[in-house]
């Protein structure tokens, strides 16, 4: 008879601990900025030493913009660079980042309207429809589909993959692959960017700001850092 070490879930605990929204930290390559009533108390990435002097003119251009902002993410544009913008928490957060540049093609709603419309009724046929615009679309190494079943363990239905990649299609995974901190984010933001596995660099308050850095909640925030967890299980994976 095979026996389960059940012990083995105590290994995951400090991961289903973890805070996912205030993580004071950002991912390498990318700069933010942190506003409250007018003013810029901390900031943080490689660049954004360079960058802190813009601080006080992007407020004063875009002061009426920037208060009027949501929790979702806009673009701005202000001294020759891409921002990503929102407001949450009582504070203003604009982000950049120098690094990233992509070369793939949006999904026009037209394209998206097909993709739904034609075997909807079978998830198995529709997410392989799914990968394979993905694919074609953004070009990526891998596309996969995860599906929870009820006990939370997780699925892979659909996929593609180039080169050599291993695949992965058809394998189950534990509930522990994802800890639930990190579903209820998912349930509540439907997109996650990982630029890249490089260390991250801390978000800093401004000296004659009195701001604890860990009550900054960046759950909204493109740029906010990835679990050191989830960087070594990537790691792992290759």
């Amino acid at each position: 008879m095979i026996k389960t070490n059940l012990n083995i879930a105590n290994e995951f605990v400090e991961c289903e601990r973890e805070n996912l929204r205030q993580t004071g930290a950002l991912q390498a390559g990318t700069a933010v900025f942190v506003f409250k009533e007018d003013r810029c108390v901390a900031s943080g990435g490689q660049s954004a030493s360079v960058l802190l002097t813009e601080a006080e003119q992007m407020y004063a251009e875009h002061s009426s913009a920037l208060q009027q902002l949501s929790h979702i993410p806009s673009t701005m544009s202000f001294a020759k660079r891409d921002w990503f913008v929102h407001q949450h928490a009582g504070y203003i957060l604009a982000e950049t980042n120098d690094t990233l540049e992509h070369g793939f093609t949006p999904i026009s709603e037209t394209e998206f309207e097909s993709l739904t419309s034609h075997n909807s009724a079978n998830v198995w046929k529709l997410s392989d429809r799914i990968c394979q615009m993905l694919a074609q679309k953004v070009r990526p190494a891998r596309v996969l589909i995860y599906k929870f079943h009820n006990d939370w363990s997780g699925e892979v239905i659909a996929e593609r993959v180039t080169g050599d990649l291993e695949q992965f299609l058809g394998l189950r995974y534990p509930a522990t692959d994802i800890p639930k901190v990190a579903r209820e984010l998912y349930k509540e933001i439907k997109t996650r960017h990982l630029f890249n596995l490089l260390p991250s660099s801390d978000l800093v308050a401004l000296s004659d700001c009195e701001v604890d850095i860990h009550t900054i909640d960046l759950t909204y925030c493109i740029s906010r850092s990835i679990s050191p967890f989830h960087v070594e299980y990537l790691k792992n994976m290759g």
